[in-house]
């Protein structure tokens, strides 16, 4: 009775307090993000295993994600498949989220949604856990994403068309792809 009554004061507290500023939610939409919290942060700490403190990387994601206005679930989950896919070149967190928030930043320049810039994301991922720069991705990137094709055509100091028959070819390297986002920074 007890614990059911300091819930009943406390939903009644938060539905004032929360009333007064027209926001209300209740006890089970609050339960369902910190469940939602919760498993990203399970997440994050699989794939950060042996990287540090978790309370640290765990703030070190959510000032990546703000910074470049980024749902923290989604820098969490993308950083962390960088992490967990290719430690040599994602060995961490700063790496990782760097690399995220870049190719994000440059995305949302070229003005792609949200879906839009998830779904580049996921192509660039599958790339790094493959273990290659496949022309499944590029393909992705020349269709969905010219400004990235023109980024790293850059980088490699190569025409676009060439891009393609060298990615074909297995000319392209993982750490080349990271490091024409990685590079470019500053553009």
């Amino acid at each position: 009775k007890k614990a059911e009554q300091g819930v009943t004061n406390l939903k009644n507290k938060a539905t004032k307090l929360l009333g007064a500023i027209g926001i209300g939610f209740s006890l089970v939409q609050l339960n369902a993000m910190a469940e939602e919290f919760n498993g990203i942060n399970d997440q994050i700490r699989q794939a950060t295993e042996g990287l540090g403190e978790q309370k640290d990387i765990q703030q070190q994601i959510l000032a990546a994600a703000n910074e470049c206005k980024m749902a923290y679930g989604d820098m969490a989950n993308t950083a962390s498949k960088l992490m967990t896919s290719d430690r040599t070149l994602f060995g961490s967190v700063e790496e990782a989220t760097e690399f995220v928030g870049l190719t994000t930043k440059l995305f949302k320049t070229a003005n792609k949604s949200n879906q839009e810039i998830a779904g580049l994301q996921e192509a660039l991922n599958k790339s790094f856990a493959k273990g290659i720069v496949d022309t499944e991705t590029i393909n992705r990137l020349y269709e969905k994403a010219p400004e990235a094709i023109n980024l790293i055509a850059d980088s490699l100091g190569v025409a676009k068309d060439e891009l393609l028959k060298m990615t074909s070819d297995g000319k392209i390297s993982l750490a080349q792809l990271k490091n024409a986002f990685m590079s470019n920074a500053d553009t």
